[in-house]
């Protein structure tokens, strides 16, 4: 294994030698990169840049976006939106690969950690029933022979009958790498509901105990979420995993490549080669790369090789720094997801800080009773928390309970909140990388739907 993984480096360095070359040009001077990136998106666009930001709306009537036609179509429903259907074009799927090999290359050569295996899980889109995903698709034929030998379970031999046959196969891959010394997932409250999973099932598995240290001794690093309504989750997956760092994933969405992890930044990097990469302050106004002020907060639009030009992705943003001279950005939720029953306006942002310090699961649920709103707190058999007094931290919300426009909150109390919830958008036909943490539903009518699968689920967790 080790000469193979020697081989592959060797391999690497030579496919991404002029990729992490260009790419650190672009950073010496990413207005240039990115003017040059904008030419030639706009020369394989039919259609002409827009002046405002864009949303999907904008794109899903139209029957073609560019000159090549796409490789197939993506059908993606977030937590906090309907379905989507996303074009892979040949220039798409070419940055998400580009994506990958600098993050693998950056690791393998830069990152200062010595691997011997190279063995690697990658979080797996559930092949269930009749369901046709494939991760496959989104790498090359080359990439995925390069890439093969090395995962812990193999991406073409996970189809199964339901989401509790395939976690039982992937945790029998699992148990028998023992050599695993890499985790790749997106969320990282998956990876802690696996682990929960293999405990629940540890007697099928051959197993006396789940102890990750003893299961897993070469494992040196975890990538996933970190940031925003994940942060807790992944503190939680640091505890369980002490001696293991835990890298931060850029930020991705299906629609466009934006960040990377880059070890000689200390952060997260814009990938300015593979997507056109523009921000919106809080006025709605287009502000240049090079006039980010740190500490401030941005909302992230793009144009990508599919031919969504402007795409406002919703996602926020926080400069925390500079590599070269692009900034460091840090993902801090998501825009547009507020609540408003009774002038509270609530928003994930607002919602942290009120609950900051508090290191239960938690996510607030909006819920109307006979016209009168109120809000229910999903949580763990353990929670000791006042959740009253901790949004009465928000002023709208104090002043809306004493002039009782709101009801007091309900608690819901469950074994694993965070395993709930997946479940729940599992259960609608999500796909776990879509799955994000929220700690505020946003949408009444998926909070009306989520409380109902709760006490069907769990009828005796339901208080007043």
């Amino acid at each position: 294994m080790k000469l193979r993984l020697f081989l592959v480096k060797q391999i690497l360095n030579i496919l991404v030698y002029w990729k992490r070359k260009a790419f650190l040009r672009a950073c010496e001077n990413p207005t240039q990169a990115q003017a040059q990136l904008k030419r030639e998106l706009l020369s394989e666009s039919l259609l002409p840049l827009p002046m405002k930001a864009t949303d999907y709306t904008y794109y899903q009537s139209l029957p073609k976006l560019t000159r090549t036609p796409p490789v197939f179509f993506e059908t993606t429903s977030g937590s906090t939106g309907a379905k989507k259907r996303i074009p892979y074009t040949p220039r798409l799927l070419r940055s998400f690969e580009t994506m990958f090999l600098l993050w693998t290359h950056d690791l393998l050569s830069h990152s200062g950690i010595k691997f011997k295996s190279g063995r690697i899980f990658a979080s797996i889109s559930p092949q269930i029933g009749d369901s046709a995903t494939d991760d496959r698709r989104y790498l090359s034929r080359g990439t995925n022979l390069l890439l093969s030998p090395f995962l812990a379970s193999d991406l073409g031999q996970q189809k199964a009958k339901s989401g509790e046959e395939f976690l039982l196969k992937i945790a029998q891959d699992l148990v028998r790498a023992r050599d695993l010394e890499v985790i790749s997932v997106w969320s990282p409250s998956y990876l802690i509901s696996l682990l929960d999973f293999m405990e629940t099932h540890k007697g099928t598995l051959g197993l006396s105990d789940v102890d990750p240290t003893a299961l897993w001794p070469e494992l040196k690093l975890i990538s996933c979420w970190t940031h925003a309504q994940a942060e807790r989750s992944a503190e939680h997956l640091q505890e369980r995993f002490p001696n293991v760092l835990i890298q931060p994933k850029g930020l991705l969405m299906t629609e466009a490549p934006v960040t990377i992890p880059w070890t000689e930044a200390g952060g997260c990097v814009p990938l300015i080669t593979e997507t056109l990469i523009e921000f919106l302050d809080e006025e709605d106004q287009f502000v240049p790369m090079a006039d980010l002020e740190e500490g401030r907060t941005y909302r992230v639009v793009t144009s990508s090789g599919n031919g969504y030009l402007r795409y406002d992705t919703g996602d926020l943003v926080a400069v925390t720094g500079k590599f070269k001279r692009v900034p460091l950005l840090k993902f801090v939720g998501r825009s547009g997801c507020a609540v408003d029953l009774a002038g509270e306006k609530f928003s994930d942002l607002l919602l942290r800080k009120a609950f900051r310090g508090v290191t239960d699961e938690v996510t607030l649920i909006p819920e109307l009773i006979s016209g009168r709103g109120g809000y229910v707190v999903l949580s763990g058999l353990s929670s000791q928390v006042d959740w009253d007094e901790k949004l009465r931290s928000i002023y709208h919300y104090r002043l809306a309970r004493e002039l009782g426009q709101l009801r007091p909150v309900r608690l819901v109390q469950v074994p694993k909140p965070t395993e709930a919830y997946l479940r729940f958008f599992q259960e609608k036909g999500m796909i776990l990388g879509d799955i994000k943490e929220r700690v505020l539903i946003h949408d009444l009518t998926l909070a009306q739907e989520f409380l109902e699968w709760l006490a069907r689920e769990y009828p005796s967790s339901q208080s007043a």
